[in-house]
């Protein structure tokens, strides 16, 4: 970028910097669309992986490879390619770290962008009392997936913990058969 152009695109990246946009068209539909799967990892609460090529031969470019945990998703068509682009997705799954990689493959040097797609972190509140209401606002302005957990009907009323995902009402003792606590829950 330059002074002229800081204006035009207020990135602020200062003197010389560079940026660089990937504009795509979306299917209105298929088996990789990747709006659905966002949607199926957000709503089964499972990570996943979205690879897209976005450089290389022209019949690969913007194709893309799905991987969560019921299997794979494509559009790129089997064979070598795809088996490279998944061995890679796989890769960063296990990494847990988006990055994008060059990939040498029968098709030649793809880009191809790993996306890793994460549900909200879990945030479990144990109690509702008044205290409990503020904790719950914020987290669900942070974007945590919020159960509250309540071991009687009393405290605060259930309509000051309408941002929670997951209302529960459970013994202490039974929290855990009604409850599934994520490794990463805080």
């Amino acid at each position: 970028t330059s002074a002229d152009d800081e204006e035009t695109w207020t990135f602020g990246l200062g003197c010389n910097g560079r940026v660089d946009v990937l504009l795509e068209r979306l299917p209105p539909s298929g088996d990789a669309h990747p709006l659905d799967f966002i949607a199926r990892c957000l709503e089964t609460r499972q990570s996943g992986v979205m690879a897209t090529v976005f450089g290389g031969s022209p019949d690969t470019m913007g194709r893309r490879l799905l991987l969560e945990a019921g299997g794979v998703r494509s559009d790129l068509p089997d064979g070598p390619v795809r088996d490279d682009v998944r061995s890679a997705a796989e890769t960063v799954a296990g990494e847990g770290r988006t990055r994008s990689e060059r990939i040498e493959s029968a098709a030649g040097k793809l880009e191809v962008l790993l996306e890793v797609v994460r549900p909200p972190r879990s945030l479990i509140v144990f109690g509702t009392g008044q205290d409990a209401v503020p904790l719950a606002r914020l987290a669900a302005a942070l974007g945590f997936h919020l159960t509250v957990v309540s071991n009687t009907s009393g405290g605060a009323p259930a309509d000051l913990f309408q941002e929670a995902n997951v209302r529960l009402t459970a013994s202490p003792a039974a929290v855990r058969e009604k409850l599934v606590i994520e490794p990463d829950a805080a």
